[in-house]
């Protein structure tokens, strides 16, 4: 037996598009994004132009030529 969609149903579709899965989904996402870009590791530059003041990186490997 199929059942018809009835205006409540209607209604509750355009009042919560986005099912608990999606909703779900869409938060692990975020989360993941947040915890990888935290875990990213580069040289602390917590001031302004780095550690020394100086605009200078200690970070070494990088090419001199583009």
């Amino acid at each position: 037996m199929f059942m018809e969609n009835t205006a409540s149903d209607a209604h509750r579709l355009v009042l919560f598009p986005f099912s608990f899965a999606r909703i779900a989904l869409l938060a692990m996402l975020s989360g993941g994004i947040i915890i990888a870009s935290s875990l990213l590791t580069a040289n602390d530059w917590p001031r302004w132009r780095g550690t020394d003041f100086n605009g200078i990186s200690k970070e070494t490997g990088w090419s001199t030529s583009w």
